[in-house]
């Protein structure tokens, strides 16, 4: 949510929806990257003699060392607007002495956010593209494993692709969001409807991905896989490309809004499609 919001800061509105697309991509491809890489240094340790319980545990060290390094890089190396840092610009003003502080209402902005229906709209929408996208990456490796006897490092490769093509399609949808608005007749209205057809053609992708264990073919449930990742990721771009246009002067809260509502779908769609199933292999172990 706080990169988001820095890039809509960052960039104006005629290539804020690229820019959000592509940053959002390079946080895709890092889930996918660990996605692959940490079930190889759980065999590694597996190798040296560690148990898988211990072994997984250990794995994720490694993002967290990661962290560690990326907070000072962004902390000494970014500013908060493309003129210099807020504190910059609040040394240099001069406060009126014969004005009186005001002391905004602090529930007055979720109010307003809460009771937009727009808001509301596109919490749904993301649910239904990230949610549904986060759902399938956590299933993905046992499916493969266990439906289509892949090795453990082959459907981690699977999951990696899935996700390294957001780098293509989340910046796709983003792009396309900026060109409509401003370069056709439909203006800000066309955001929308592209987003629509993209989610369209996303739930038939997914439905027939649904399906490809009927066809018992590795290459074909991968190719479905592939158009699927293009047009969920590319629906997500063009969810955020349209949010910085809802309430620009509550960008913060719309953001945080519409991406909780993408984590908060993938765990309702997991729940509804994995809890009430009898006899079906848990894809979780």
């Amino acid at each position: 949510v706080i990169t988001s919001i820095h890039t809509t800061v960052m960039f104006s509105g005629k290539t804020v929806g690229t820019a959000n697309a592509l940053a959002a991509a390079l946080g895709n491809v890092g889930a996918g990257c660990s996605n692959a890489i940490l079930p190889l240094i759980v065999l590694l340790l597996n190798s040296c003699g560690v148990s898988d319980a211990y072994a997984w545990r250990a794995s994720l060290a490694c993002p967290a060392v990661l962290l560690l390094l990326c907070s000072p890089l962004y902390w000494f190396a970014t500013q908060d607007t493309p003129r210099g840092n807020i504190s910059h610009f609040c040394s240099k003003a001069k406060p009126e002495l014969d004005e009186e502080p005001q002391s905004p209402s602090v529930h007055a902005p979720w109010t307003r956010a809460l009771t937009d229906i727009r808001v509301w709209a596109l919490v749904v929408v993301y649910a239904g593209c990230f949610g549904v996208k986060l759902t399938v990456v956590r299933f993905t490796v046992g499916f493969y494993i266990h439906d289509f006897g892949t090795s453990v490092a082959t459907a981690g490769f699977i999951v990696l692709c899935f996700s390294f093509l957001a780098l293509v399609a989340r910046p796709f949808g983003g792009a396309l969001a900026d060109i409509i608005s401003h370069r056709t007749k439909f203006g800000i209205q066309g955001r929308a409807y592209a987003l629509f057809v993209f989610m369209l053609v996303e739930s038939i992708m997914i439905g027939l991905y649904s399906l490809s264990k009927t066809v018992d073919s590795l290459l074909y449930s991968v190719t479905l896989l592939g158009f699927f990742s293009f047009f969920v990721q590319a629906s997500e771009g063009l969810t955020f490309a349209v949010v910085p246009f809802v309430q620009p002067d509550l960008t913060g809260i719309v953001f945080g809004m519409v991406g909780a509502g993408g984590n908060i779908g993938a765990v309702v769609i997991a729940f509804a499609l994995f809890s009430f199933v009898p006899g079906k292999i848990s894809y979780t172990t």
